[in-house]
C-alpha cells in the first residue's frame, strides 16, 4: 500500500491523469472523487459504497473493506478543503475528523491498494504516518520553473520581468496561468 499526497504547485490534476492513464490496468477499480465541496467522511463513504456496490455483488461494510479485498486505485482531490484554513498545519476542520481516521486505516491494514491524496496542504496524520509507515510517502511537486514562463510566453505577455511575480501569485498552477493572462490580454 502506498498512502501519497502531492502537493499542488504544480497541476497534480494532470499529473494524477497522466498516472491514471498508465497504471489503469494494474488495478480492479480506479476510484477518484474530489473533496472540492467538502463532503463529510459520512457522504464520501455512502458515495464509495454505492460505487463498490454497482461493481459486484459481495456487499461489504465499509470501503475498507473493499480496498482490502480488490486492487484499487482511490484518488481523493482537493484534501485541502476539509483542513481547517489559517490553522495549525494539517488541522481538520470539525466533523471532519473521520477522514484521518480512514487513512490511518489504509495504512496500517493489510491490502494491495493505493490511496493517492491531491492537497495543498498535507493532513497531520500523513505527516505522522510517513515517518513510522514506510508504505506512506509524500511527493512535493515544486512548480512550474521554464514551463511557467512558456504560458506567460505563448498567452502573448509582453512584460518578462512580471512573469515570476504572475507565476508566484498564483501558485504556479497552469490554469490559473492561462486563466489569468487571458484576462490581462
Amino acid at each position: 500500500m502506498a498512502l501519497r499526497w502531492f502537493d499542488t504547485l504544480l497541476n497534480s490534476y494532470s499529473l494524477a491523469v497522466q498516472l491514471v492513464q498508465l497504471l489503469q490496468d494494474n488495478y480492479d477499480y480506479i476510484i477518484w472523487r474530489s473533496l472540492e465541496n467538502s463532503p463529510t467522511w459520512s457522504d464520501l463513504q455512502t458515495n464509495l459504497m454505492q460505487f463498490f456496490s454497482q461493481q459486484q455483488a459481495t456487499q461489504f461494510l465499509s470501503p475498507i473493506d473493499y480496498v482490502r479485498s480488490h486492487l484499487c486505485l482511490v484518488i481523493l482531490d482537493d484534501v485541502q478543503q476539509i483542513l481547517e484554513s489559517r490553522e495549525l498545519a494539517g488541522e481538520y476542520q470539525s466533523g471532519y475528523e473521520d477522514y484521518g481516521t480512514f487513512f490511518k486505516q489504509v495504512t496500517k491494514l493489510p491490502h494491495k491498494s493505493c490511496l493517492l491524496l491531491l492537497s495543498w496542504e498535507k493532513p497531520r496524520e500523513i505527516a505522522t504516518l510517513e515517518g513510522v509507515n514506510r508504505h506512506c510517502r509524500s511527493f512535493q511537486l515544486q512548480g512550474l520553473g521554464a514551463s511557467g514562463r512558456e504560458i506567460c510566453k505563448e498567452r502573448g505577455l509582453t512584460d518578462p520581468d512580471k512573469w515570476l511575480e504572475l507565476i508566484h501569485l498564483y501558485s504556479g498552477k497552469p490554469l490559473w496561468l492561462n486563466i489569468v493572462a487571458t484576462m490581462i490580454i
